[in-house]
Order: structure tokens, then C-alpha cells, then sequence
């Protein structure tokens, strides 16, 4: 870490990290009765997941919370098309420490023209591709209000991304598998 650094650079990169998690949160629980999403529903877990080094962070110390067992019982069963940390009931093992990405699932998610692929797009509008899960707005799109700009988040987490990494001396572009961090731990 560089000696023109801030001592407090990375609690400045976590705190900054919590405040847009709870921002997220706080969208998705107005809009929890528009949503089929539950505890248990794990169409959206069905990936292997990668994070960045803020989000790294707090996932390895949430990891080491689990009993050794735990650890090495999704490590082994960690595979390429379901999230590593996947309960056997569809809940999530760390669901207070899972990245945006996750928490952001079951959301209208509003990208620029030309990001998502072609066959998630369900509306447009406004230089605007809108993406939703298919269990959710199945009687009508969701309303404007409803529809999250992910790109924003994206943006503020690449920001507090390159600040933790300044702290830590990890490369902003380096990605963290999931499954990886289980087995760091295992």
C-alpha cells in the first residue's frame, strides 16, 4: 500500500460497499410485492459467480464463519452451473454477505442499448434495454419506477472497487470465482 494512502482508505471502500448493498435492498423491499422472488427460489443461483476484490473481502470473512464442514461440503459440491454457496433447500449459505449481483436479481434491471443479450431483452425504451426474471411481471412489464439502472451500480461498485483496491494493492480487474474463495478456505 502506498505511504500517500489514507490509513482508513478501505474502511472507506466497505462502507461506501454497504451503503450501495443497502441501497439495492432497500429498492428491492418496495417493490418485495411485485416479485415471486422468496426465500428458496434459485433460478438466478444456477451460475458460477464471480466478484471483484470489494466484494472478495467480506465474502472470505463471511466464509470463515462457516463450520469447517460446511466449508469443504460446498467446496466439493461447488460446480459450474450453480452458485458454489447454493444451499440443497435453494437458499443461499451467506445470504447477508451476497454480492450485488445477487441481490439485485428479481429486479426490472435497465442497461444501455447493446449490453444484455439479445434473447434476455423484454423491453426497451429511452436508449434503454430492460431485462426481468421470467417468474416476476408476468401479467404486465413492471412500471418505470420499478425498473433498476444496474448500469449506476455497476459504475459506484468499478469506483469503490479501484479505492479498496488502492488500499490493498489487488488489481481492480481481477475476479474472484466463488468457488475459489470456498477452496481458500477449505
Amino acid at each position: 500500500m502506498s505511504s500517500q494512502l489514507p490509513p482508513n482508505l478501505e474502511s472507506q471502500a466497505r462502507a461506501a460497499l454497504r451503503s450501495v448493498r443497502d441501497q439495492v435492498d432497500a429498492f428491492f423491499e418496495e417493490r418485495a410485492t411485485e416479485l415471486e422472488c422468496q426465500a428458496g427460489c434459485d433460478a438466478c443461483c444456477r451460475v458460477a459467480l464471480s466478484v471483484s476484490a470489494v466484494e472478495a473481502a467480506p465474502l472470505r470473512e463471511r466464509i470463515a464463519k462457516l463450520e469447517p464442514e460446511q466449508r469443504k461440503h460446498f467446496a466439493k459440491r461447488a460446480a459450474v452451473d450453480r452458485c458454489a454457496l447454493l444451499e440443497d433447500d435453494g437458499r443461499c449459505a451467506i445470504y447477508d454477505e451476497r454480492p450485488l449481483v445477487c441481490r439485485s436479481q428479481g429486479l426490472a434491471l435497465a442497461y444501455p442499448d447493446g449490453v444484455l443479450p439479445i434473447e434476455t431483452v423484454r423491453a426497451r425504451g429511452g436508449g434503454l434495454d430492460v431485462t426481468w426474471c421470467p417468474l416476476n411481471y408476468e401479467t404486465a412489464a413492471p412500471s418505470p419506477g420499478a425498473v433498476f439502472h444496474a448500469e449506476r451500480v455497476d459504475i459506484a461498485l468499478a469506483k469503490i472497487n479501484r479505492v479498496h483496491c488502492e488500499a490493498t494493492g489487488e488489481s481492480p480487474t481481477d475476479r474472484y470465482a466463488i468457488r475459489a474463495l470456498l477452496e481458500e478456505e477449505a
